[in-house]
């Protein structure tokens, strides 16, 4: 997840080890004139997400200058590994997978409503478009399907927004844990 506030001298700990998502932070801190702050500084750390690659913390700094109105980036690594990573070294199950994909798709849902662009590959909307399709692996949850299914809509308006994406998989992550099926 890629975030900073802009707003009440908030701070949001980032978490990312790829080095082209480093890459993009260079790029974001130089765009944005963005001041990092290590994360040792913080005041008033408040843990405000976790998942499998890391925790979200949201904090407080006196080394802002509310003058100044300047948003500031703050990360931290996550064991030096990226989330492919992790999931190739760990086997999750339905309700961990549904999980960590909710809480990304909150994460964009922010991103997308404060208008911070994020990058993706440039060529798979023409690769969806062309009949590219994902073939669903054996015991995924027949919902989680239908969802990313949705998705692949040439027509954008046809497509869920992320919010009605977390929100979906908030329901199916519900449904799951009332199963209790894994």
């Amino acid at each position: 997840m890629y975030t900073f506030y802009r707003q009440y001298n908030s701070l949001l700990n980032i978490t990312s080890s790829n080095y082209q998502a480093k890459k993009w932070f260079q790029s974001i801190i130089e765009e944005y004139k963005l001041k990092e702050i290590p994360y040792n500084n913080l005041e008033r750390k408040k843990r405000i997400g976790r998942g499998g690659s890391g925790t979200v913390y949201l904090a407080k700094s006196s080394l802002l200058d509310e003058k100044e109105k300047i948003p500031y980036l703050v990360m931290e690594y996550a064991n030096n590994r990226t989330l492919r990573e992790y999931l190739r070294n760990n086997k999750l199950e339905w309700l961990e997978k549904i999980q960590l994909a909710r809480q990304i798709a909150e994460g964009m849902s922010y991103l997308h409503d404060i208008d911070i662009t994020h990058r993706y590959d440039a060529s798979l909307p023409l690769k969806i478009i062309q009949g590219l399709r994902e073939k669903p692996i054996l015991g995924t949850p027949v919902q989680y399907i239908d969802l990313y299914s949705k998705c692949w809509y040439h027509e954008p308006n046809k497509r869920p927004s992320m919010l009605e994406i977390f929100q979906q998989l908030n329901f199916l992550e519900l449904d799951l844990k009332y199963e209790g099926t894994n």
